[in-house]
């Protein structure tokens, strides 16, 4: 992969597409974005369970008060 993420950066310089700081640009973009997606993970991995665990319960419970038919009936 990175003897073919080279030909590509070569390719888009030299065919006048992109410039050299373009490349460079990207590849800090995608770095940033990488590291952040990855700290989010890390930083508070239980977040995104911990949201479905709020909306099922408070759910279950308007379902149990009848304020909403169950699924599938």
């Amino acid at each position: 992969m990175a003897a073919y993420t080279a030909c590509v950066w070569f390719s888009i310089v030299y065919l006048g597409e992109h410039w050299v700081v373009d490349i460079i640009g990207g590849v800090v973009y995608a770095s940033v974005a990488y590291l952040v997606v990855l700290r989010g993970r890390r930083g508070d991995g239980d977040s995104s369970s911990r949201m479905a665990d709020e909306e099922i319960e408070a759910g279950v419970e308007a379902e149990d008060a009848g304020d909403v038919a169950p699924c599938g009936g």
